[in-house]
């Protein structure tokens, strides 16, 4: 089963994915990932413009499939379609963080506190939450500001369509 997480986060991290994992629906809903929604082919297709690391792609791209769970079946719903352990942690960090729905508050402390528990991981997880969305918010913008990442969010912006 190994092979397969590989095999699927390697798919998930070239471009053209969305189209290429369409004959396997039946496959990802059996593995308890649900019928993907268009919205998650949204999110993908954003993600594929946005994510220029192989690395990144395959995590964003593995947590955009199972984001509709509760955070804590996402390990285990990829952990079952054989994503190594690793990956499959760093993408359900990736949904604990959105699922949290901290970047939503308005006050600078509660986006103080969401950049220093975020740590390194910030950017990842700013880059998941601007390809849900398909903009950048004033709150994304302010906690851009927060962890250093205000030229990686201009960038995120500029390359989102329309």
């Amino acid at each position: 089963m190994l092979d397969v997480g590989r095999a699927l986060g390697a798919e998930l991290a070239r471009s053209g994915a969305v189209e290429r994992l369409r004959p396997v629906r039946v496959a990802l809903a059996r593995a308890e990932l649900g019928e993907p929604a268009a919205h998650v082919d949204v999110i993908i297709a954003r993600l594929e413009i946005l994510v220029a690391d192989m690395e990144d792609a395959r995590v964003l791209k593995l947590a955009a499939l199972v984001h509709e769970l509760d955070p804590p079946r996402t390990r285990l719903a990829l952990s079952r379609l054989g994503v190594e352990s690793a990956v499959a942690g760093a993408a359900e960090a990736v949904v604990a963080s959105f699922w949290a729905a901290e970047l939503w508050q308005r006050d600078g402390a509660g986006l103080s506190s969401w950049v220093r528990r975020a740590g390194v991981d910030a950017r990842r997880y700013l880059l998941f939450e601007v390809a849900h969305e398909g903009a950048v918010t004033p709150g994304m913008r302010a906690v851009a500001r927060l962890a250093g990442l205000e030229a990686d969010v201009a960038r995120w912006r500029r390359c989102l369509p329309g």
